[in-house]
């Protein structure tokens, strides 16, 4: 766990595991569905930021909530812990699962919100577009543009699968009708990262976003496909980093690296 410290907070409706680390003006990272990891995106957003990484209860082992039946739900949650324990408003950088959970979050508690980067956020898949994959071989390709850099995985096959049938307990990737009617009252400013070859969220997703998030940006990622903070982590970890440091002078800077 390297310099992240790990403490369970009793909020609401049950204990939440959260890790912590570095200094600086708080960001959450809101972790996917394949549960949280200390990926070098993370690790980078410390070196600026106290960065808080909450892990969704049910995920890695941990107890459910009963209480948790929805991803507003679980943003309500999240947003307890950050009135009580980031001081004040945070920045938000998540990942597929925890992009929902952040575009509920910004949509039902603005004021706690500064930033968002999501990172190929789900929720709002349009129908027969994108998509996981049931056979695992064929979910593995469409996750990693590059396995070879995807880490070993120790976690029992168990635990995968009790991941996965939280995520799914929470809809799956479908398209959360009510959270898109409530994109327009979004005012946190936004990035949204999407992969050229993501298979999962499909482009439409990110062009929701941009249309209907006042003031929000749409980067592409080249040669990343859904999990972005494996495939290109560099990458990635520099043009959150430039978004969340910048603010409404963030340019994206079409080329190698990424378009928009």
């Amino acid at each position: 766990m390297d310099f992240f410290t790990e403490a369970k907070h009793q909020i609401n409706s049950g204990a939440l595991s959260v890790r912590v680390a570095g200094e600086g003006r708080p960001l959450v990272h809101l972790h996917s569905a394949g549960g949280p990891r200390l990926s070098h995106v993370v690790r980078a957003l410390a070196g600026h930021h106290t960065v808080h990484q909450p892990t969704c209860p049910g995920f890695e082992g941990t107890p459910k909530h009963p209480a948790l039946k929805t991803v507003s739900d679980y943003a309500d949650l999240i947003a307890v812990y950050i009135e009580k324990h980031c001081g004040g408003d945070c920045d938000i950088v998540a990942e597929s699962f925890g992009g929902w959970v952040a575009l509920w979050l910004a949509a039902c508690h603005p004021g706690l919100i500064g930033q968002m980067v999501l990172e190929a956020p789900a929720g709002l898949c349009p129908p027969g577009k994108g998509g996981l994959p049931a056979d695992p071989q064929e979910r593995f390709r469409k996750l990693y543009a590059h396995p070879e850099k995807a880490p070993e995985d120790n976690r029992p096959v168990e635990m995968l699968q009790a991941n996965g049938a939280v995520f799914m307990g929470f809809g799956g990737l479908k398209f959360d009708e009510e959270l898109a009617a409530k994109l327009p009252e979004i005012k946190a400013r936004t990035l949204v990262l999407i992969g050229t070859l993501d298979e999962i969220i499909p482009p439409e997703t990110g062009h929701l976003l941009k249309s209907k998030i006042a003031l929000s940006y749409l980067t592409y990622i080249w040669d990343a496909a859904h999990s972005l903070e494996i495939d290109q982590p560099e990458k990635v970890a520099t043009i959150a980093l430039d978004f969340l440091d910048r603010g409404e002078s963030f340019i994206v800077k079409p080329g190698k690296d990424a378009a928009e």
